[in-house]
């Protein structure tokens, strides 16, 4: 678990992470190149897309397990 006030992201970043948390099963994962195209639906361009994914990769939002993109947990900043 992590604490999100510690791992502060840019507006595009959150956004694409609001729409990943209800398109990512937590059983299953999803695909990177899936994450990148459902976020393109939403209207993100190719470019911010993969920005987006990688930040939340690199902040620890996301972590990817044989190709597939799972979210991790997150503690709540209310219990602390």
């Amino acid at each position: 678990m992590y604490n999100t006030n510690n791992r502060s992201l840019g507006s595009l970043s959150e956004d694409a992470y609001e729409l990943l948390l209800t398109a990512i099963e937590p059983a299953r994962g999803l695909a990177f190149e899936e994450a990148l195209g459902h976020l393109r639906e939403e209207g993100f361009s190719e470019g911010d897309a993969e920005y987006a994914v990688e930040r939340l990769l690199l902040r620890g939002y996301l972590y990817e397990v044989d190709g597939e993109l799972f979210v991790t947990t997150r503690e709540n900043s209310s219990s602390e």
